[in-house]
């Protein structure tokens, strides 16, 4: 049977999602955190006018603040490993495939808007002096920031920051794509908050939209004085409640007014645009119709993928004791997006229990058949039958 019996072992858990998560999240803060300070380093003669404070900072900061991104990044990517426990459990749904939808586009601006909030208030709430020393301290070491900074935060602080996207997948559907061009987004308006000189043009404020949304000098200012400008994304928070700074406008365009350089202008945007849009791919044809043999060679499976409902069916299995199984429908519920079916039930017909289900066709051709009972799951390999090795039975002598 394709699968007999589930790994419930947590360590089994830990190494099918943990390492590609931790990669993720650390890519994902270590390039745009270094590409800005090695364009910082290559263009510091023509940004010098454009610094935002004056203070000098020590290699102590750097080590600080190296030290503590590191702990948030293991923060974040456990956070993650609960959101794909979440997934399983049916907890949260994240789609995937080419089924994105307008409503989709509506989500990524839902999504950045809400964390704007979420993030003003729990920002506050740090600055309360009976949490302020355990949470938001350590980010607040960070007089002069750079953009190393950006991840620079105590354990608890992390889980804060963390917890927004678990609680928005709870209640809202949302695309794979969407989750990551928000959390590439996150981390790139993070290091621009962080880059210690103003990066932003200096017509910004001039612009009816564009005056909303938060220049360097807007949380860079928050680090300088510490009880204002608490917003992340946008500017509007802080003036409806009387918490912006009264000489930030005025501070931005006496710094803006220094120009950047065109060739430094024009870096910074395709580094912001190439972010944003990078891990977009264009979608396959997927069919699994035909003959699939089981992980271990113990099962051949007619699967047919043509229409919405994903079926699959017992045709040859190794155990003569098992040959009533021939003919048992394995799957049932399963939703297709593009390479990719989930949220379905197999069947393992020796038990005759069901087990939440997600099945993916992989860039070699073999499918992924993952099974879970909660958060424990194991997945196997399935291979094409026209590929196997030499010496399996045949279809002519074995599939009726």
């Amino acid at each position: 049977m394709p699968i007999d019996t589930i790994d419930t072992s947590l360590f089994g858990l830990f190494i099918d999602n943990w390492p590609g998560i931790f990669l993720f999240d650390l890519l994902r803060y270590a390039i745009p955190a270094s590409l800005m300070t090695v364009l910082l380093a290559l263009f510091a003669s023509k940004l010098q006018h454009r610094r935002i404070q004056t203070r000098t900072r020590t290699w102590r900061d750097d080590r600080r603040e190296l030290m503590f991104s590191a702990s948030t990044i293991i923060i974040f990517s456990f956070v993650g490993l609960g959101i794909a426990v979440g997934e399983h459990l049916g907890w949260m749904k994240i789609l995937s495939g080419s089924n994105a939808s307008y409503w989709q586009v509506a989500n990524m601006i839902l999504i950045v808007l809400l964390h704007d909030a979420y993030f003003y208030w729990t920002h506050r709430a740090m600055h309360h002096r009976k949490v302020y020393r355990w949470v938001h301290k350590t980010h607040h070491l960070s007089r002069k920031p750079a953009p190393w900074a950006a991840y620079s935060f105590a354990p608890l602080e992390a889980l804060v920051e963390a917890l927004f996207l678990p609680i928005y997948l709870i209640f809202v559907p949302t695309h794979v794509l969407v989750i990551a061009i928000f959390l590439i987004h996150m981390i790139v308006r993070n290091v621009l908050a962080h880059a210690g000189v103003e990066l932003f043009p200096r017509k910004w404020m001039s612009w009816p939209v564009l005056r909303h949304i938060t220049v360097t000098s807007h949380h860079d200012m928050h680090h300088e004085h510490f009880d204002c400008n608490y917003g992340f994304y946008f500017t509007w928070w802080d003036r409806w409640m009387g918490t912006e700074h009264t000489e930030y406008r005025s501070r931005f365009e006496g710094l803006a007014g220094h120009p950047l350089g065109s060739t430094l202008t024009s870096t910074v945007c395709l580094l912001v645009i190439g972010t944003l849009v990078a891990g977009k791919a264009e979608a396959k044809s997927c069919t699994l119709d035909g003959y699939w043999v089981t992980e271990g060679f113990g099962a051949i499976v007619e699967m047919n993928s043509s229409s919405d409902e994903l079926s699959g069916t017992i045709h040859w299995i190794f155990d003569e004791e098992d040959q009533k199984l021939v003919g048992q429908s394995l799957f049932s519920r399963f939703e297709r997006e593009d390479c990719r079916w989930h949220s379905g039930l197999i069947l393992n017909p020796q038990s005759g229990r069901r087990y939440r289900s997600t099945i993916t066709l992989g860039n070699d051709g073999n499918l992924l058949i993952r099974g879970c009972i909660g958060p424990f799951c194991q997945t196997q390999k399935w291979q094409s039958y026209a590929r196997v090795l030499d010496g399996l039975p045949s279809l002519d002598e074995h599939v009726r």
